[in-house]
C-alpha cells in the first residue's frame, strides 16, 4: 500500500512512470499499469469491455466447426455460444486452423473397387522410370460461364457485390480430350457433342504418331473404363498399332495426373470469374492456357507417381489426397 501512495504522489508531482520505477526498484510496466488502472490494479477486473469470445467459447467452436459444413449460426448453436453471429464468423475466418473451402468430389469406391486398386499400387510399386513410358488421356468439359460448382470469394463491403451470372445449361460447353507424356504434352482435341467408339479410335489413330515422341521408350497408353475405351475396337486399335494398353482400376481420378493438369488449366482459363461469349473465343482461351503450362509442371507430377502408388498401399485401396 506504501509504495501504491508513492507512485500516486510522485506522479501528481509530473514524474515520469520510468524514474518512479527507478525510485522504487520496480519494474516499468509494474508502475505504467497500475498508473493506468488505478484503484483496479491487482483486482483481476478489466477496465475494458469482456472478450465477445472466451477461450472455452473459441475451443467448442473450432471443436465444432472442424469439418463441419454447418454454417457459422448452425456452428455457435450447437457448440452452445451466446454472442453475435458476426463474432463467430470473425473468429473462424481469422483461425489459423481453419479454410473455408468446397468439398472436393470423389467417386464411391466399392470393396471391389479398392481391391483392384491395392493389387494395381502393389504391382507397380517398384516403378520409377516405367512411369515416363505412360501416355496419360482424359476429357473435360468447359463452359462458357465458367466451371461447374459453387464460387466463393471474400466481399470488400467497401465494393459492389461480385455476381456471377449464369445462362441456361452454362451458356454452352465445349468438351475437349488431351494427353501427356514425361517429354511433352499433346494437343488439345475438340471433341464433338456425342462420340461413339468408332469416332474416338479415328482421333486416336491421328494422335498415335507423337505417342513416342512423348515418352521415354516404348509407349504405354492410359485411358479411364469409359465405355468407348473399352470398346473391342479399341482393344483391337491397340493390337494393331502394337500400343501397350495400361491396366486402369474403375473410378481412380486420383491416380490419373492429367486431373491435376484440368485443375490448373481450369483456373487459367476462368482467371478473375472470366466468361465466354461465344464457344470459339472459349476454345481459343483453353488452347492458349494449355500452351503455357511449363513441360516441368507434367514432369513433377509424374514424379508423384511412387508416392500416389504408396499412398494407394497405405490406405488399403481407399482415394487418396490427390
Amino acid at each position: 500500500m506504501e509504495e501504491r501512495r508513492v507512485i500516486s504522489s510522485m506522479k501528481q508531482q509530473g514524474v515520469s512512470c520510468r524514474e518512479i520505477a527507478r525510485h522504487l526498484n520496480r519494474s516499468f510496466s509494474s508502475v505504467a499499469k497500475f498508473v493506468r488502472m488505478g484503484p483496479n490494479y491487482g483486482t483481476g477486473r478489466s477496465s475494458g469491455r469482456p472478450p465477445a469470445l472466451t477461450p472455452r467459447d473459441k475451443r467448442h467452436i473450432l471443436r465444432t466447426a472442424s469439418n463441419s459444413c454447418l454454417s457459422a449460426k448452425g456452428i455457435a448453436e450447437r457448440a452452445g455460444v451466446k454472442t453475435n453471429v458476426r463474432n463467430v464468423q470473425r473468429f473462424l475466418k481469422a483461425s489459423k486452423h481453419l479454410k473455408r473451402q468446397k468439398i472436393k468430389r470423389k467417386p464411391a469406391l466399392t470393396n471391389a473397387h479398392k481391391a483392384h486398386r491395392l493389387q494395381i499400387a502393389k504391382n507397380r510399386m517398384a516403378w520409377q522410370k516405367e512411369w515416363r513410358r505412360v501416355i496419360f488421356s482424359d476429357e473435360k468439359k468447359f463452359n462458357l460461364d465458367g466451371p461447374d460448382g459453387f464460387c466463393y470469394y471474400y466481399h470488400d463491403l467497401r465494393k459492389d457485390e461480385k455476381i456471377l451470372s449464369r445462362r441456361q445449361m452454362g451458356g454452352g460447353s465445349v468438351m475437349i480430350w488431351a494427353c501427356i507424356g514425361y517429354k511433352k504434352k499433346g494437343d488439345i482435341v475438340f471433341l464433338p457433342r456425342k462420340i461413339n467408339a468408332e469416332a474416338y479410335r479415328d482421333m486416336l489413330d491421328e494422335q498415335k504418331w507423337e505417342f513416342e515422341e512423348m515418352s521415354e521408350g516404348e509407349p504405354i497408353f492410359q485411358q479411364d473404363n469409359a465405355a468407348i475405351h473399352t470398346a473391342d475396337i479399341i482393344k483391337d486399335w491397340s493390337l494393331r498399332n502394337q500400343i501397350e494398353a495400361l491396366e486402369w482400376p474403375a473410378k481412380s481420378p486420383d491416380l490419373n495426373i492429367i486431373e491435376n493438369l484440368w485443375g490448373l488449366l481450369a483456373r487459367k482459363v476462368y482467371a478473375d470469374g472470366k466468361q465466354y461469349n461465344s464457344i470459339q473465343e472459349l476454345k481459343l482461351a483453353i488452347q492458349q492456357a494449355w500452351k503455357e503450362i511449363p513441360q516441368e509442371t507434367i514432369q513433377k507430377l509424374y514424379d508423384s507417381l511412387p508416392t500416389r502408388m504408396f499412398e494407394v498401399i497405405k490406405r488399403q485401396g481407399n482415394a487418396t489426397k490427390y
